[in-house]
Formats: structure tokens, sequence, C-alpha cells
């Protein structure tokens, strides 16, 4: 049941007497006559929404303030075969996997599985809350603008999971502790991951032999072959029900299907994509859990991300998720054919855990001869981003472990237009945020990048004259560089406002830098090595208004390295830089005594 706001019709005018313009208590005068303080509205008259009944037959509102209130509301309650949405009601198909009999879709009568559903515009597909749903759901519809297709849950308890696991029922023994299991595949069947007791296990790739490669476990480890075999390592005799491994290929997916929202369900154990959109447009994807996905392999490569949008996908979100130990990204924006164009996308409230490439990839990807594509318009807003590279697949080819990456490859395509804000990326395996190619305008404001074993963000770029990078942001505690910039042909990048703190490296190291560049009030607090150094001369730009503490830790510029101010000052004619008297954090990385640069 819910309440639905209506606009006042009609109410009722009592008379009484009024000879000296008074009138008693619970009325008031209007237009020369006493009237009631209560008005009586019949709902029954009103327009309830269709395929609703109004429960109430009247309601009151009172006089106030000198005038009626301009609205009341009325209760309504949409029938078995619709669910109240957005002040609607919309046509609802139940499901309910426990369910005996695969029945008529209905409350009373749902069906135990969606398989063979077929998608109609505005209209909501439940699934009961604690429930397994062990299939794929594949939309094969669009919905319309304002009457979307809705995948959601009803019911109360946990919300429902959709499954891509299967018992692993068929172990044999190798030797050394070594167990083997060949699963037989379905359609879209592939092996994914290997999870223990619900806890994902180590994977180890593929070195010549299995001995080779599960020699160095010490405990639970496990391979696969891209002929489908899995291997594990383990001290003890494995009971087969306790070990689960992804197998089918998506949890959702749609392909060229648009206005659609999938929301309020726990997606798991799937061996390529938990969820994937492949072009579409008006795709929402909200208040969802999603776990232990990827590790198929295609070919003889693996993959698999936590959600993909791919190629033409458009004005889209994804918000309010949690996300955990994916074998790729956690989530990805990506478009790997010729002429693609994806835009529009938001990234909001999202929390994403151990993804081996990265917990964020924006991608134009050069997928054979692939080319003239791009994404535009991307705003990551509040994400949380922790240990990408160090879950169960490690550090997906030994280079990467991202925080986000941000990527085109050579003579692909371009990216254009992407906000990070408000967010954290901590303890990465790898480079926190990573920009590479031919990219065009990157805002990373008010968030902090810390704690990751390599540099803090990478700017890398052999070809990208439109790029502008703007930076106000904290990158702190990084094991290497805060910041590396190596950028051969682009036309600015501007940090301000940011604070570099005990990165163990080179705080802002400048390789190569675009015409325009500029480091302006800045703080440089406790680097182990150098604050600053610049390789090349300026063109047209600023290193002024910083602030700079533990000056024994200076600035290099040009093969030169100073550790006293004053003659970086004289030598560089840069008369505006500064030094502070006191910095420091918190163990919640807020600044708690921050000395005035003189």
């Amino acid at each position: 049941m819910k309440k639905l706001t209506i606009l006042i019709l009609s109410f009722l005018i009592i008379s009484c007497s009024s000879n000296n313009n008074s009138c008693e208590n619970s009325t008031h005068l209007e237009d020369g006559k006493c009237v009631s303080n209560i008005k009586l509205v019949d709902c029954s008259i009103l327009n309830p929404p269709e395929n609703s009944e109004a429960i109430i037959e009247s309601v009151e509102i009172y006089w106030s303030n000198g005038s009626w209130s301009e609205t009341k509301e009325c209760d309504y309650q949409c029938d078995d075969r619709f669910i109240l949405r957005d002040n609607r009601c919309i046509s609802a198909i139940y499901i309910d996997p426990m369910a005996s009999n695969n029945g008529n879709g209905t409350l009373e009568n749902p069906y135990n599985s969606m398989k063979g559903i077929l998608y109609n515009y505005g209209t909501s597909y439940l699934i009961k809350r604690g429930t397994i749903l062990n299939e794929t759901i594949e939309i094969k519809a669009s919905g319309k603008e304002g009457e979307s297709i809705i995948v959601t849950a009803y019911g109360s308890g946990d919300n429902p999971i959709i499954n891509g696991g299967k018992i692993i029922d068929n172990w044999s023994y190798i030797s050394n502790n070594i167990y083997q299991s060949k699963p037989i595949f379905e359609e879209n069947e592939g092996v994914g991951h290997l999870v223990f007791k619900g806890d994902s296990l180590p994977f180890i790739v593929w070195n010549e032999t299995v001995e080779k490669t599960l020699g160095g476990c010490y405990n639970k480890c496990y391979t696969t072959t891209s002929n489908g075999e899995i291997y594990l390592y383990s001290l003890d005799e494995p009971n087969p029900n306790d070990y689960v491994y992804s197998s089918r290929y998506w949890g959702i997916y749609a392909k060229n299907q648009s206005h659609i929202i999938i929301e309020n369900l726990d997606i798991r154990n799937n061996s390529f994509h938990c969820v994937q959109f492949e072009n579409g447009e008006d795709i929402i994807v909200q208040n969802m859990l999603i776990k232990q996905c990827g590790g198929a392999f295609l070919g003889e490569i693996q993959a698999g991300n936590g959600i993909e949008f791919g190629n033409s996908v458009k004005n889209s979100i994804m918000q309010s998720i949690e996300i955990e130990n994916i074998f790729d990204s956690g989530v990805t924006i990506q478009t790997y054919d010729s002429n693609q164009t994806a835009s529009g996308i938001v990234f909001k409230d999202i929390i994403v855990k151990k993804a081996g490439f990265a917990a964020i990839e924006i991608a134009v990807l050069k997928n054979g001869d692939s080319q003239n594509s791009s994404i535009s318009d991307i705003v990551i807003d509040n994400v949380k981003l922790y240990n990408s590279g160090n879950g169960f697949s490690g550090k997906r080819y030994n280079l990467e472990g991202r925080g986000v990456k941000i990527s085109a490859d050579s003579n692909s395509g371009s990216i254009n237009n992407v906000i990070i804000q408000n967010s954290i990326i901590d303890s990465s395996e790898g480079v926190g945020v990573f920009i590479f190619g031919d990219i065009q305008n990157v805002d990373i404001l008010n968030s902090k990048i810390f704690n990751g074993t390599e540099d803090g963000l990478v700017i890398q770029s052999g070809y990208s004259p439109n790029m502008e990078i703007n930076i106000d942001s904290m990158i702190f505690d990084n094991n290497q560089n805060g910041i590396s910039i190596n950028v051969v042909d682009g036309k600015s990048i501007s940090i301000s406002d940011s604070i570099f703190y005990k990165n163990r490296a080179i705080a802002l190291l400048a390789i190569n830098i675009p015409e325009i560049f500029e480091s302006t009030h800045n703080i440089f607090a406790n680097n182990l090595n150098t604050h600053l150094y610049i390789g090349t001369l300026l063109n047209i730009g600023t290193i002024d208004y910083n602030c700079y503490h533990k000056h024994d830790r200076m600035i290099g510029w040009i093969s030169n390295s100073y550790n006293n101010l004053s003659d970086f000052v004289i030598e560089s004619n840069l008369d505006q830089n500064s030094k502070d008297a006191l910095f420091n954090l918190d163990e919640n990385y807020n600044i708690i005594e921050s000395g005035v640069c003189d």
C-alpha cells in the first residue's frame, strides 16, 4: 500500500450566523459566510492509478494559517496483477524458484523459472526474496521511455540470489595433494573460479605442468586449463559439497535492448560477466550485490567482469552496488568493435573490492582492427575501490591491478570528458589511477588515492593533442611516485589544491609535459625521496604558490636538484614557492596539522 498525493477538488461550506464578521470556534469567515475548518474529500470521485482500487472513501483536511491545504493524500492499492511504482500500477510477473510447479506468474501461482518468459515493456518481473535462481536471465526485449522492463525482488528477507555456480562431485586424485575435476558444460558455460565453503580460492596461472603450477601452494589453491579442467591443491581430500565452480557465463545478459532496470538482486558465481549489456540506452543497475565472477576461457584468454556495458551503451547508470572478487574488472564501459559510441554513463555509490584487472575500467579497445570508437561524458562519483589486483585472480597479466583505468588503445579511438569525484582509491596492487592513450578532459576532484604498491596516478600518452587533465585531490602513502606524467603531445595539465604526503619516491614526477603545465597551491609534505621533479623546460606554465615540508628532499628540475628552496627559486625564476611549518594527517587521513606557508 502506498499514498498518492492528489489535488483537492471540492469542500463543504457550512453557513452560520455572522452579524459582526466573526465566527465561532471550528469555523472561519470566507466570502461573508462562516465555513467549517474541516473539508471532506470523496476519494471515490478522484482518479486513482489505472488498475487500482480506492480503499478509503473519504478523507478530512483542515483550515490552517489562513488557507486550505492545497493537497491531501488518499490511499490506493493495486490489485494482485500489478505493483505500485512511481505512483503508477505496473504489470507484475512473479517468480518463485522454490515453487513446486511452474504456474502462470501471478502472486498466488508464480513461475518457478524465468526460462521462456516473454518480456514486455512496462512490466516488472519479481523474484521472491530468500530464494536462489540457478539460471541466466536473458532479456530479449526493450522497454519504452517511461515504461521500462524491470527485474527486481518481492517479499521479505534477503534479496534473491542469481547463482551461476555448480557443485563439483567428481574429484579424482592425481599426485602430491593435487586433485582433478572435468566438468561437463552446456551451452554458454565454462569453468571460471573455484569457491570453497563460499570463499574464493587463490587462482594460479597455468605454467607448463600441473605440478609446476601448483607446486608453490601451501594450503588450498587451484588452476584451470583452456579445455575446462580444474586442478586443486589441497592437504585434505576434497568433500564434494564444499566446492563450487563458476559455470554459467552470465547472471544477466541483454544485447541491443534499452529501457531496462535491474535492481535488488544478489548475483554470483558466473564464469564470464555477472551482468552484461551490449548496446542499448536508459539502462539502470542498482541496489545489487555482485561477487565471484569471471575466469572463463574465451579461446586461450581468460576474462570476466562484474558489470560490463559494452560497445554503444548510452545514458545509463550503475549505482548503490557492492562488488567483490572479480577476475577482471569490477565495473567497466568498453568498446571492442569499430564505430561504437558509448556516452552518458554514471557510476555512483559503488564499492569494489578485489578486482584483478581494475576496479573501474573505461576502455576503447583495439580488438583486432577495430577503430573510430569513442567513450564520452562519464561520471564516477562517491566510489570506494579497495585492493584492486589482490583478489582470487591476483594481479591480472602481472601488469594491472588498477584502481581506475582510463585507456584508449592506439588507433582505436578516444575518450572524452571523464570526472572522478568524491572517491577513495585504496591499496591497489598496481597504479591507483592509470590514464593512457588519446584521452581528453579528465577531472580528478576531491578524491583520495593512497596505499598503492606502485604510483598513485600515471598519465601517459604519445599522441593526445587535446588532452586536458585537472587534479584537485590527495595522493599519499603510495609505494612509488605520487603522480607520474609522461605526455609527449598534449594540451594542458593542471594540479592545484592537492596534497602529496608520504609517497615513497617522487611526489610529482613530470618527465614530459604538455604545452601548458601548472602546479599551484599544493602541499608537499613528508615525501620520502623528492617532492617535485620536472624533466623538461616549462613552455607556458607555473610552479607557484606551493608549500613544501621536509626540505632536505626538495626539488629536481632539468637534471639539477635543490635542497634549498631559495636556490631553486633563483635558478627557476619561480619566486612564489614557499615552505610550510608543519603537516600531519590523522588515522583517517584527515588534516590535523598544517602550517601556514611563508
